[in-house]
């Protein structure tokens, strides 16, 4: 049975220390921050070079790294600035702007370095002490984050320096426990990476052969070639040539939309009471914060599989991969109209359209997608056959896409429920172990 103390950061088992992160870190440029923003001007931002680190690759503890999105700096130019140059097994903060938010550059990484942008700190530890995964998985969790988010925010401006974190105090078993704690998480995390992995080839099957049937029209004609490059009769439409006997339509001779409904917040609860309600921020993580146990109409609800797109500052499609849902205003969703035609089709159909609006709606102010504007898209609708042929193949795809994200959730759970336990010792090794799937 374990014995307890009180220390700084809560209570620990008794055989556990603590530290701080200034004693782990690496002799020799261990914890050090980004440069100067004279330093960094954007006018030196190339399309290749050093990758710049800036806070779109970071999260607030719920992915380890975003190892794209990058700006890039030219080599002479980071030589520079060696100091913040970042490498593979780095921990890297956010100094100023969303205060909390971290990341660990991934050894498998898809650069050999990087450069800290002017708001961004790193810790690179010392791993003859400590457990590299193990001080991420602390730092990352949702008690730290909170903690240097209130301690930020003492100062009047969200923002903490290098002197801040050299102070910060994490719990310090021995280095084997340590180890097998940081496995166990990681091991999670790595099953969770391959489920995502696995869906990008999901998409991108679809993608391409969307492409290839109903953009180059190579879809296979009644011999089972394709259709174009086969000799398939073209014939001149507004939109160039597309094959004999396909029609330019508007958007909703294939769709159906729907929005949105204004759900009242004096019903809204976290105590996932009802059904959960699903804004244009929770698309992404396929998960809504608030539930509601109002009243509604069988319209406004959402199914796995569902394309849906917010309709303020980004139009992008996503294929809901969550639970049954409700659909909330500002958010739309996009339904085949007849059982001929895949989801995966329309997800694909939608989607050069809400880029176009998106990139053209002008304003200094959040831009938003309107009925006018759906109404304004024009499709070239195919054959019924193919759609269906379309349909028969991607229908299983979205089905593994929507299982793997249903897996993915649970594991995010487990890890989520373990991790705090984990790092306070009130499960300790033995007990994790029989808990790891």
């Amino acid at each position: 049975m374990n014995e307890w103390r009180e220390t700084e950061i809560g209570i620990l088992p008794k055989d556990w220390n603590t530290t701080k992160l200034a004693l782990i870190a690496k002799a020799n440029k261990g914890l050090v921050d980004g440069p100067f923003g004279s330093n960094l001007p954007a006018s030196e931002y190339t399309d290749s070079g050093v990758p710049v680190i800036r806070g779109v690759n970071l999260s607030l503890g719920e992915e380890r790294f975003f190892d794209d999105g990058f700006v890039f700096v030219s080599e002479n130019f980071a030589k520079n600035l060696k100091r913040s140059i970042c490498v593979p097994g780095d921990i890297i903060f956010t100094k100023k702007g969303t205060i909390g938010q971290i990341g660990i550059i991934p050894y498998n990484s898809r650069y050999k370095e990087y450069l800290l942008s002017s708001n961004q700190m790193k810790l690179s530890v010392d791993e003859e002490k400590v457990d590299l995964n193990f001080v991420y998985y602390y730092l990352s969790s949702s008690r730290s984050i909170k903690r240097i988010r209130k301690d930020s925010e003492y100062t009047g401006v969200p923002k903490i320096n290098l002197t801040y974190l050299k102070g910060v105090v994490i719990p310090l078993p021995n280095l084997d426990e340590q180890k097998e704690i940081g496995r166990i998480l990681f091991s999670i995390d790595q099953k969770i990476t391959l489920l995502q992995s696995q869906n990008q080839i999901l998409e991108k099957i679809a993608q391409t052969l969307f492409k290839h049937w109903f953009i180059d029209f190579e879809f296979p004609n009644a011999e089972g070639k394709p259709y174009r490059s086969s000799g398939g009769k073209m014939v001149g439409s507004e939109f160039g040539e597309v094959p004999k006997d396909w029609k330019v339509n508007d958007v909703y001779e294939l769709i159906e939309v729907d929005y949105g409904f204004p759900f009242k917040s004096q019903f809204f609860n976290e105590t996932r009471d009802g059904l959960p309600l699903i804004r244009i921020r929770d698309l992404k993580k396929g998960d809504g914060s608030f539930y509601t146990t109002e009243e509604f109409d069988q319209r406004y609800i959402i199914q796995p599989g569902d394309v849906l797109a917010g309709m303020d500052a980004e139009f992008k499609p996503y294929l809901w991969s969550g639970t049954k849902a409700l659909l909330n205003q500002r958010v739309c969703r996009f339904r085949p109209k007849n059982n001929n035609i895949s989801k995966l089709f329309l997800y694909e159909l939608v989607k050069p359209h809400l880029h176009f609006y998106e990139k053209t709606k002008a304003g200094t102010t959040v831009i938003h997608l309107g009925k006018s504007d759906i109404d304004q898209f024009e499709i070239i609708q195919p054959k019924e056959k193919i759609l269906l042929k379309y349909k028969q193949i991607t229908d299983p795809l979205l089905r593994k896409y929507i299982n793997n994200n249903k897996e993915i959730r649970t594991l995010t759970k487990t890890r989520d429920t373990l991790l705090p336990k984990l790092m306070s010792g009130q499960i300790r090794i033995s007990d994790a172990t029989k808990a790891e799937l």
